[in-house]
């Protein structure tokens, strides 16, 4: 589809795109014209009713469905030869012209609602008469076909005639559907239509469902005759690329910001089953390469950057309520990749400056900062090393962003973690004991099998040898109870992932032993300055902890039960006095599938590393924050 090279001056939706008018259309309006030359004649062919029950299989239409179309390209012509005399014309739907859209939309709705419906049940093959439906609709709303000035009436018109008539945008929005779906040429148009619409359509709620608006526009997009994620994704398949005209960038934005708004009514499995989180990630990539950046033109760039802000989006929500399979599955797919080129692109586009900054210093680098926490996951973690890998044997500067130097630091951040855990995985599998039969000495290092318990999903044995002894010897008992109490699997994809199991666990111990020794001595000075402090806030507190620590103080005289928040506050001594346990807190934006259940919590706020666990002793498992020395604190009351 070529690019168009003459804009009009008033640059309205209806005029922006006016060189690619297809010659079929024009060739429809001269026609209808020359069968109906004057309105009464056009107004006695629209005066007949529409069919009832049309056979959507029949093969011919019917001489009254001839007639009307006919009927309809008549009246389209007669706008466009006002607009020849006058500047400002009024649209077909405007209310000066009701008598004549009484007669307009009953067919209009049998076209848009029934008639198209044959090419679906065709598997989209050629039907002429339904390619001149395509035509016909967007030109009964955009009117002229030549540059003219918008009315002064036209917002406050189209708000009317979608309050008296709401299903003209399901008729806007199917007919669109339709030319998208089967890539039709009149697609410029029917997106002209969609988008003059819009605005109004947005401004109109019908219901509100989860503290969300649904406005007339998504409302619309739930309902068209295609599944919605279906058609996003055929969208993107078929008409993002290099030739992409500039308008479609401005429909683009409304699907996505459509799709996201109403996430909780649809299916998002199918989003993934359907292959649409591919597209999307696909999408990015085309928009992000050089030979799209040069193929934009200026006034379209605003929209080009929201494009691709919205599809990173709209991944962070799929990926946030399916959980961590889905973040693994956009991973693979290549979203790091897709991050990097956008933000690349961004910071190398000096010419728009004011456009990048906001996009760029905010939400890419919230995005890459989100998924730095999930790369120290043992099983995502090899994502981000063989990407970064390749990225620095191409270019040992290749994370360098001297325009940005807040994504910058992610990105080291991000590689620095990623070390530390490659730095833990080779000391662990060179010294720990996979196996849960304690008479057992298999180390990671060692290939075997590994097999786990069925049943408790927390012991892991090297074989089936060493599992069945540790059964014999009283795992029996241990697991009957563990059964009980298991609230949530650890596996991080649905086919199980048992060698991280061991990593998770030994990670945690590592990461608390060290975590003990850098936090004690601070956290004893705190309680001497604050003897009396029950609550103090959190500094720097932040929305993705997950793992909490709760601190006990004793003396050496207390035993085991007096290991409580306060007791003997004022006899602590030194260090040494010092013990700690682990907590939970519930965290109520985690993905669906790393969500614990957990009672009162303690905090412990400031740089973050999550890290996928499973506590046996506690029966449960998920991501888990390990904080860093320095933080702030909130103390719970005692249990």
């Amino acid at each position: 589809m070529p690019r168009p090279t003459v804009e009009c001056a008033c640059q309205c939706y209806i005029c922006i795109a006016r060189s690619l008018t297809p010659v079929e259309s024009l060739k429809l309006v001269s026609e209808g014209k020359a069968l109906f030359p004057n309105k009464t004649l056009a107004r006695r062919a629209l005066a007949i009713a529409p069919p009832v029950g049309y056979d959507i299989g029949s093969c011919d239409p019917s001489d009254d469905m001839q007639s009307a179309l006919l009927a309809l390209a008549s009246l389209v012509a007669d706008v466009q030869s006002q607009a020849q005399k006058t500047p400002i014309v009024q649209h077909l739907f405007f209310a000066e012209n009701k008598k004549d859209w009484n007669l307009i939309y009953p067919w209009l709705d049998f076209f848009a609602d029934v008639c198209l419906r044959k090419m679906a049940s065709s598997g989209g093959k050629s039907f002429e008469f339904q390619e001149r439906v395509l035509y016909i609709v967007p030109l009964l709303f955009l009117g002229p076909l030549r540059g003219h000035l918008q009315h002064p009436n036209l917002v406050h018109e189209i708000s009317s005639l979608l309050k008296s008539t709401p299903k003209i945008m399901k008729n806007i929005f199917h007919a669109w559907s339709y030319a998208s779906e089967y890539a039709h040429q009149s697609l410029i148009l029917h997106s002209q239509t969609l988008l003059l619409f819009s605005d109004a359509a947005n401004a109109i709620t019908l219901r509100t469902n989860h503290d969300i608006n649904v406005t007339l526009f998504t409302d619309a997009f739930l309902l068209l005759p295609f599944d919605p994620i279906v058609t996003f994704m055929a969208f993107l398949d078929q008409h993002v690329s290099n030739t992409m005209p500039g308008i479609l960038f401005r429909v683009l934005e409304c699907l996505v910001t459509s799709l996201t708004s109403v996430m909780f009514e649809l299916d998002l499995q199918s989003f993934l089953d359907v292959g649409a989180l591919e597209s999307t990630i696909i999408a990015i990539e085309r928009l992000s390469a050089p030979e799209m950046r040069c193929s934009v033109s200026r006034s379209d760039q605003e929209y080009y950057f929201i494009c691709i802000s919205r599809l990173h989006s709209l991944i962070v929500l799929v990926t946030l309520q399916q959980g961590v399979p889905a973040l693994a599955e956009a991973l693979d797919f290549g979203w790091l990749n897709a991050i990097y080129l956008s933000a690349y692109f961004f910071e190398k586009e000096n010419q728009v400056v004011h456009t990048v900054e906001p996009y760029l210093g905010g939400p890419f680098s919230d995005y890459l900062a989100n998924l730095v926490s999930f790369f120290s996951i043992p099983s995502l973690m090899h994502f981000c090393v063989k990407f970064t890998n390749r990225m620095l044997s191409q270019r040992p500067d290749a994370f360098e962003f001297p325009g940005a130097p807040k994504f910058e630091a992610i990105w080291k951040t991000m590689i620095e973690r990623v070390n530390h855990m490659e730095s833990l995985r080779r000391v662990y599998k060179k010294d720990s004991v996979i196996c849960a039969n304690k008479k057992c000495t298999t180390t990671c290092e060692q290939d075997r099998f590994i097999r786990v318990c069925s049943r408790c999903r927390s012991h892991v044995y090297c074989s089936y040898v060493c599992q069945k002894a540790d059964w014999i010897s009283g795992h029996r008992k241990e697991c009957s109870a563990d059964k009980m109490y298991t609230r949530v699997n650890f596996s991080l994809f649905p086919c199980g992932n048992n060698y991280d199991t061991g990593f998770f666990l030994y990670v945690v111990r590592y990461s608390l032993y060290t975590y003990s020794k850098n936090i004690m001595e601070d956290l004893f000075i705190f309680h001497k300055r604050y003897p009396q402090t029950v609550e103090t806030p959190a500094k720097n507190k932040h929305r993705t902890v997950l793992l909490t620590l709760q601190f006990f103080g004793k003396t050496q005289d207390d035993d085991q039960d007096d290991y409580i928040y306060g007791r003997n506050r004022t006899q602590y001594r030194s260090v040494q006095d010092w013990a700690f346990n682990w907590r939970f807190c519930y965290f109520d934006n985690a993905p669906k599938g790393l969500r614990l259940e957990a009672d009162d919590s303690f905090e412990v706020c400031n740089d973050d590393m999550l890290y996928h666990a499973l506590f046996p002793h506690f029966h449960a498992s998920g991501v888990f924050n390990l904080t860093s020395a320095g933080s702030g604190f909130v103390f719970d009351s005692p249990i």
